[in-house]
């Protein structure tokens, strides 16, 4: 009974720990289906997929820069419990949402947003778009984040952050800040 049990545990754990790549036609969909993104383009397949978590209430999917020197990384925060309260700007929404992810994911960076913008997908979804400079494991980093709010339903902040040293191989890879936020403006809610 036991080794059973064990075994049962091991093999819930590498099932937990083992990054679900699902990606179908071109797009990456989390194993629960709430959105797909993108992942066709030469500058998408630089990034792999590392991690998934994923509750009830959220998703996180982070992919790395698969070669290359320096950090560079892209994420996927998806949840169900942020959404904008009525009477709020969506502006005010957006600028709170990203600053909090930043303080939680990278406390220690001390992340100053700079820019903001508001503009629209294709199909017309508006969307809040932050570039923030600070320090990731003390080396200094830029991150830009897009915040989607579908109403009702979700929030979504999709991200990418960067180092000096990582920018030669984003380059390389043909990733640039227009087609990161092409990336981003690719993201569909599936439920």
């Amino acid at each position: 009974m036991r080794a059973a049990q064990t075994l049962a545990a091991a093999a819930l754990l590498a099932l937990l720990a083992a990054p679900a790549a699902a990606v179908d036609a071109g797009r990456y969909a989390p194993p629960s289906g709430e959105f797909s993104i993108a992942m066709e383009a030469a500058p998408d397949k630089a990034f792999t997929l590392d991690t998934v978590q994923s509750q009830a209430s959220f998703v996180f999917a982070n992919f790395k820069l698969a070669s290359g020197t320096g950090t560079a990384e892209r994420t996927i925060y998806w949840t169900s419990e942020m959404q904008p309260q009525i009477g709020t700007s969506l502006d005010k929404a957006a600028t709170d949402f990203a600053t909090a992810y930043l303080a939680d994911r990278y406390p220690s960076g001390k992340f100053v947003i700079g820019v903001r913008a508001r503009s629209r997908t294709p199909d017309g979804q508006a969307y809040f778009l932050f570039t923030a400079q600070g320090r990731y494991k003390d080396v200094p980093a830029t991150w830009t984040g897009a915040v989607f709010f579908f109403v009702g339903k979700a929030s979504v902040l999709v991200s990418e952050l960067d180092t000096p040293k990582a920018r030669d191989a984003l380059a390389a890879a043909g990733v640039t800040d227009a087609e990161f936020v092409g990336w981003a403006a690719s993201l569909t809610l599936e439920k």
